[in-house]
């Protein structure tokens, strides 16, 4: 009933609904080919895009509440799917599984019945016992609701991150979680997608579904343009998927509990996850509680040996109500030496002490995804550390560049030539796939990939503004950078007669593949192995000793009618032979505290190791700026540091 209420009161409605988009992602609809034949009667991605009143080039307008409060109300939002905590009453319930606590509830009972038949105070010792139950009861049910409470905000922080999206004609960084159907979300390697999508666009896409429909190979996706059967289109993002190769743009589908993922969750809501430490605690536990039985046996034969000799020898009653008063008494006693010798809370406590430190943590900016990297870091005696983003700041700008044989630390339009100028941010804007935004100050604000918006920045410095050149119907093919590749490539129509063919990328790979430099007054000079080497030896190697990550720029022509256009994309004929234009040193600068975190580390006998894909001249330099490697460390053949 609510939802004409809603509606009705001002909500917009769209042109498909919640049930219609499940199905257009459901794994069976996609295997038959059902969901493609679905999409097509909808009138294909454009289709979809009007039913859901989204502009491909501005996305979903932020500003506007009502279109964002209706989406949410017909589509569902993107909350994170947490366990639900256990209720207080049902942790109460829970304590009575434990054996010992029903034992010893037993013997209260029976304690306070026979104490109120045979004394007039008789049920104090009963009723104390209860109290004692009761106590119990209530710390380790608080204990434990705090714990699930507390992992409860930990299990929410654990997916969350930020991924890139067209709002309002702007690409901009968005929680996962404020994702609604309708968003336009960039695609990038390694990408893990956290909703349902409908491909919009894409280069050389290739996705993992394995974690999501069990299958091991890689699926291959592409926007349908025929939605025939030889086609083979599959523009279907899954989410929990992930991006292994390629970029893209797509349309988001489901969210939350309405897609893929979502529903996969809410079936296999799982326990929280024992450590090692709490196992091996549980173990100690129990050994400790043997220990208790055996003990408690041992002493409640002594105790009934000693009262049977005692009545014995004093010819006392020995079958009376007053023996079964002691047995009941013994008996009590036994359960009491039980209860203190199991350390019940040992691994209770360890759990809380846990969730407190990876909290305490998370204030220090430290998330922690793993539980059991809180007990075992500190016995620690190696780091492995990633270079970009964790030693240093992640915010990359071009300190220096090589073009037309001069190397460059102010970037003026006066010192290099107007052609090789344009080839160089020309190919730079085209060829890129990042998005940097100027905020209201003036500065740009990096989305994307670091690397690129640093290539970018300098191009507008040199009047370019890649906002006019991408995107553009004249791009035809992209090919994305993959760490296995270290270089992008965009084929773009020069003219009705001539494709451009622009190279970007780790500068020790694309130089392999030049044979001609870009020169003054746009003339070229052939490049012979001596002559590259020379590059390598005087430019890339002189830029990596200053910690500069270097970029080569490239690009060569080729004619139309040499052009088949068609996949698999051949690197022999269009990435060899090209013209070498620039040569960027890239500067991603240290984290202020590092220096002296390593040394902290060095002080602890920890030793510091760094992780990356950079030049190895780059990175000895790098190392030797942090003090992970000594000043006067030297590259040797025979090193393996």
């Amino acid at each position: 009933l609510e939802e004409p209420l809603l509606r009705g009161g001002g909500l917009k409605t769209y042109g498909v609904t919640r049930e219609q988009l499940e199905d257009l992602l459901d794994q069976d609809n996609i295997i038959e080919g059902t969901s493609l034949q679905k999409l097509k009667g909808m009138g294909g991605v454009n289709g979809l895009l009007n039913l859901l009143g989204v502009g491909l080039k501005t996305g979903l307008n932020p500003d506007d509440e009502v279109d964002m409060q209706s989406r949410a109300s017909a589509f569902g939002e993107n909350l994170a799917i947490i366990k639900q905590p256990k209720s207080f009453w049902s942790l109460i319930v829970i304590q009575f599984e434990d054996h010992i606590l029903r034992v010893l509830t037993a013997a209260a009972f029976v304690s306070l019945v026979l104490g109120l038949a045979t004394e007039e105070n008789g049920w104090l010792e009963g009723a104390t016992i209860f109290l004692a139950i009761a106590i119990i009861l209530l710390v380790t049910a608080t204990n434990n609701y705090l714990k699930e409470k507390q992992f409860q905000k930990l299990n929410a922080q654990r997916e969350l991150r930020d991924v890139t999206v067209i709002r309002g004609g702007k690409t901009v960084q968005l929680n996962i979680y404020k994702l609604i159907v309708g968003d336009l979300m960039h695609i990038t390697t390694g990408e893990k997608f956290p909703v349902d999508g409908v491909l919009l666009r894409g280069n050389m896409l290739n996705i993992d579904e394995s974690s999501i429909t069990g299958e091991s190979h890689l699926i291959h996706k592409s926007v349908p343009e025929t939605f025939s059967a030889e086609e083979k289109a599959n523009p279907f993002m899954v989410s929990g998927s992930e991006v292994i190769e390629g970029t893209g743009l797509m349309v988001v589908v489901g969210v939350g509990i309405h897609s893929r993922q979502g529903k996969l969750k809410l079936k296999l809501q799982e326990e929280d996850e024992t450590t090692p430490l709490q196992l091996k605690l549980a173990t100690v536990a129990n050994d400790i509680g043997r220990i208790g039985y055996v003990s408690a046996l041992i002493t409640f034969a002594v105790m009934v040996l000693h009262y049977i000799v005692e009545r014995l020898y004093t010819h006392e009653c020995l079958f009376c109500f007053e023996t079964i008063l002691k047995l009941v008494d013994f008996f009590i006693v036994c359960v009491t030496i039980i209860v203190v010798a199991v350390p019940e809370g040992l691994p209770l406590a360890v759990t809380i002490a846990l969730a407190y430190s990876v909290n305490k943590m998370k204030d220090e900016n430290n998330l922690v995804r793993v539980l059991t990297a809180c007990e075992v870091m500190g016995g620690a005696n190696n780091i492995c550390s990633d270079k970009t983003g964790t030693l240093t700041q992640n915010r990359m700008s071009v300190e220096k560049l090589w073009i037309e044989e001069m190397a460059h630390t102010s970037f003026s339009k006066l010192n290099i030539g107007t052609e090789a100028l344009t080839l160089l941010c020309s190919n730079v804007c085209i060829n890129s796939d990042a998005f940097p935004q100027r905020n209201a100050l003036g500065k740009f604000e990096q989305v994307g990939n670091k690397t690129e918006c640093a290539m970018l920045e300098m191009a507008f410095k040199f009047g370019f503004d890649y906002n006019t050149l991408r995107p553009s119907d004249k791009i035809k093919k992209v090919v994305p950078f993959s760490s296995a590749r270290k270089r992008m490539t965009t084929l773009y129509q020069l003219d009705d007669t001539t494709i451009r063919v622009f190279v970007k990328g780790a500068s020790e790979i694309v130089i392999d593949r030049c044979k001609e430099l870009l020169i003054a007054n746009a003339n070229t000079r052939r490049l012979n192995p001596q002559a590259i080497e020379d590059i390598k030896t005087n430019v890339i190697r002189s830029f990596a000793k200053l910690s500069l990550r270097t970029i080569a720029v490239a690009y060569k022509d080729i004619r139309i009618r040499n052009y088949d256009g068609g996949d698999p994309f051949n690197e022999d004929q269009l990435e060899n032979d090209l013209t070498l234009v620039a040569i960027a040193g890239i500067k991603d600068p240290l984290r202020p505290e590092i220096v002296e975190a390593v040394e902290k580390c060095k002080q602890a006998g920890i030793k510091v190791r760094m992780v990356t894909g950079d030049n190895v001249d780059t990175a000895i330099a790098i190392s030797k700026e942090c003090g992970i490697l000594p000043s006067n460390y030297e590259r040797t053949p025979k090193s393996v540091d």
